[in-house]
């Protein structure tokens, strides 16, 4: 599944998928029109999710895609658990600016490359453990559990 770049010269699939994506996304972002600042006026994010990356691309492969959007100040993709040297299809890219963000979601959201349908959202913050765990209801907090297991008799 090669491809042909600017020269007329073969390119290996993943360099093929890399270069179309990119050149369709710069003509969509560029016949998008200007994003709103009051449209994004309530998030503070720059930082986008990309989920559904093909594993055979890599962080600057993503962000080649992505730039036409703005500056690109980070790109990390996730590494798998299992395979060291692969990501888990998934990873995050912020922008410079809200509005670049913003532009990248709107174009990029459902954009196929490569085979693989991209899912493009803001990013969340995940929370970070405490170290306790609460009472799932606060009146159960005191109820005793009889039994060898419980707290109660």
């Amino acid at each position: 599944l090669g491809g042909t770049g600017m020269g007329g010269a073969a390119l290996p699939s993943a360099q093929a998928g890399v270069a179309q994506a990119a050149l369709a996304a710069q003509a969509l972002a560029a016949g998008g029109g200007a994003v709103s600042p009051s449209q994004a006026a309530d998030l503070a994010m720059k930082r986008i999710y990309v989920g559904f990356i093909p594993y055979q691309f890599n962080a600057d492969d993503v962000k080649q895609i992505f730039q036409v959007f703005g500056q690109i100040v980070a790109c990390e993709l996730i590494p798998s658990l299992d395979k060291k040297e692969q990501h888990r299809g998934y990873g995050f890219i912020e922008f410079a600016t809200q509005e670049q963000a913003e532009l990248a979601i709107k174009t990029m959201n459902g954009f196929e490359v490569a085979g693989k349908t991209l899912k493009v959202n803001w990013a969340t913050a995940q929370a970070k453990p405490t170290g306790t765990i609460p009472a799932a209801n606060p009146l159960l907090a005191n109820l005793a559990i009889p039994g060898p297991l419980g707290n109660g008799a």
